[in-house]
């Protein structure tokens, strides 16, 4: 099995059929055997993957959030002064 199928493998993994679940599950017995670290390093990597684009998703909506509120400051503060 090559390597570059892991993440598609483990997804199989979680699949509602139950045939498809086991056989994923065999395959990623027999990838364990061969590169014991591989299937933790991919997991590890897709959680930092996933926690770096939830983060940036905040980010952006913070950030997105405090531009409007600074925008509607401006345009009360536009017709205060008239």
């Amino acid at each position: 099995m090559l390597l570059q199928c892991i993440p598609h493998v483990l997804a199989m993994a979680s699949d509602r059929n139950a045939e498809i679940r086991s056989k994923a599950e065999l395959q990623l017995i027999e990838v364990n055997k061969q590169h014991p670290t591989f299937i933790q390093v991919c997991v590890n990597f897709n959680s930092a993957f996933y926690l770096f684009t939830f983060l940036f998703d905040l980010l952006c909506h913070i950030t997105n959030i405090l531009f409007l509120q600074d925008q509607r400051g401006i345009h009360q503060q536009k017709y205060a002064l008239q």
